[in-house]
């Protein structure tokens, strides 16, 4: 069996962009955390982003990439007191070949995936969790704030690549667990990509495929 990482192709480098503070005159001395990807389903709990977002600093901003607005699926609504002020919702779609310049417009990546009913179906469950857009983040040296799971603990938290939380109240301290050492979460999230990139274990697959025709042709 050989395994292919749900991973980004090409070798990664650390990079900072501005989309984001040049769209919304964001100052570049504020710190900002990007969740990117939809807001209706509750697969994507940014309901618990939102919790936690009363105790963050001034300095924080939270940045909500997402497909299309309004959202009256989502079962939550962003305060008013928050919009455009600690939170900025960018619905505007971007063509794939510039998805790096949105990943990299931020300092930390937060993505805490999955149902809440682990119960009802445990392969869509745990398929749900395997998040590729992860590897967006680490292609340019974003850390990234991710669940508390076996795979996850051992791909992101043990290379410090990231941090693992289980709920709400822990994304505050584990932003500021990233930020303290920042330079070195970036550095580790990109060379971790760079050892999991798609091509280099895709090409294993290749190479198999090929011996295995060469053996019988």
């Amino acid at each position: 069996m050989i395994s292919i990482p749900n991973s980004q192709i090409g070798q990664g480098k650390i990079l900072r962009n501005y989309y984001f503070n040049d769209k919304f005159n964001i100052p570049k001395d504020k710190k900002i955390i990007l969740h990117a990807g939809g807001l209706f389903s509750p697969s994507l709990r940014v309901r618990d982003i939102l919790l936690s977002i009363p105790d963050w600093p001034n300095d924080y901003i939270l940045v909500l990439h997402t497909h299309k607005a309004p959202y009256p699926m989502s079962g939550f609504s962003i305060p008013k007191e928050y919009m455009n002020k600690k939170v900025f919702l960018n619905d505007e779609p971007v063509p794939f070949d510039q998805l790096d310049i949105i990943y990299s417009s931020c300092d930390i990546g937060v993505m805490v995936h999955g149902s809440t009913d682990i119960n009802s179906n445990q392969n869509l469950y745990f398929s749900d969790l395997s998040v590729g857009k992860m590897f967006h983040y680490l292609k340019v040296g974003v850390p990234i704030i991710v669940r508390r799971l076996p795979g996850y603990i051992d791909l992101i938290e043990s290379n410090q690549a990231g941090v693992c939380i289980d709920n709400p109240s822990e994304i505050l301290p584990a932003i500021k667990t990233i930020l303290n050492h920042h330079r070195e979460y970036r550095l580790n999230a990109v060379n971790l990509h760079n050892k999991w990139r798609f091509e280099l274990h895709h090409m294993k697959l290749i190479n198999k495929v090929n011996e295995l025709y060469n053996s019988v042709y």
